[in-house]
């Protein structure tokens, strides 16, 4: 099955559908809001894309390769 397979990346703005974050990533994005909040970008998932490149060291990610979610944009 897809969602068993089970991989960890660098974030990037393509794993913006459901995600989650730990608590010690929110304080992390909340001690740069106002940062976040000013970047000239096409959308959020970007702003957090430029936070984690400048800012928090490219966190990880864990992603599904089957997901249960899906973009309504896309439909």
């Amino acid at each position: 099955h897809r969602s068993a397979q089970v991989s960890i990346a660098y974030w990037h703005a393509r794993y913006n559908l459901g995600m989650t974050i730990s608590y010690k990533l929110w304080l992390s994005l909340v001690k740069y809001a106002e940062e976040f909040c000013n970047v000239d970008d096409y959308n959020w998932d970007w702003s957090l894309v430029y936070l984690a490149q400048q800012r928090l060291d490219y966190p990880r990610v864990m992603l599904s390769a089957g997901t249960r979610l899906i973009h309504l944009g896309s439909w």
